[in-house]
């Protein structure tokens, strides 16, 4: 269809519990997927949906610092660890116009912080997941009223 999404969970991803883990978090993530499948959370969608991997195409994969790599043409052959990483971006901007191979340093994101992203408190010194975020968000009109927004939709979707 040509849509664009984000895997949120996948079978064998690191937050794919196994049953025999000692520490549950099934509050979280109380479905499991189905074998070949995965939860995928789609652009232009408010909630992620199941979909079979089989009726998926990657387009990017994120490297961690730490991850075990291969050549793809030989996955069995020599192995190595991501120690650094300078990623790019293609950015279309709201006229049409793509820039190319931005450096990510220079691009910030919409949201700082996502489902699914690891936060780390540095004075109490604990590592945490983000589960859920809820924005609050304030629209101030000319007239002078503000209104606060409880259900939030994507300014696309909203008509003028």
């Amino acid at each position: 269809e040509g849509r664009i999404g984000l895997v949120e969970r996948a079978p064998n991803s690191s937050d794919d519990e196994d049953d025999d883990d000692i520490i549950s978090d099934e509050a979280a993530h109380p479905e499991r997927l189905p074998p070949g499948s995965a939860k995928v959370h789609w652009a232009a969608a408010d909630e992620p949906k199941t979909e079979f991997i089989d009726d998926l195409r990657l387009a990017d994969r994120v490297f961690l610092l730490g991850d075990i790599v291969s050549r793809s043409d030989a996955q069995l052959g020599q192995t190595g660890i991501v120690v650094g990483m300078r990623m790019y971006c293609d950015v279309r901007t709201r006229d049409g116009v793509v820039l190319h191979r931005v450096p990510t340093e220079l691009l910030q994101p919409l949201a700082a912080c996502r489902p699914g992203a690891l936060v780390l408190h540095a004075h109490s010194r604990w590592l945490g997941r983000v589960d859920e975020v809820y924005d609050n968000v304030q629209l101030a009109f000319d007239d002078g009223a503000i209104c606060k927004v409880r259900t939030f939709r994507r300014m696309d979707d909203v008509s003028t």
